[in-house]
């Protein structure tokens, strides 16, 4: 009786340990988790003031070609 208390006791510990350890793990990969998808809202709203920023200066430089083009356009009467 003393040797199955003794194997229930044992038994019950590696499974306590077990779920903690697994409680753990899941723990971490949550935390990794947020910190992945932080780091994407960053970048993606980093891309988008790029992408931003490029369009503007496109329109930037026709505005400033179009200018050109026009100062170039001397009618000869």
């Amino acid at each position: 009786m003393h040797v199955q208390v003794s194997e229930l006791n044992s038994k019950q510990e590696t499974v306590q340990f077990e779920v903690t350890s697994k409680e753990e793990n899941t723990k971490w990969s949550d935390i990794v988790t947020q910190a992945v998808e932080s780091k994407f809202e960053t970048v993606s709203a980093g891309i988008n003031m790029v992408e931003q920023s490029v369009e503007e200066t496109r329109k930037k430089a026709q505005e400033i070609r179009d200018k050109e083009d026009r100062r170039n356009n001397i009618i000869s009467l």
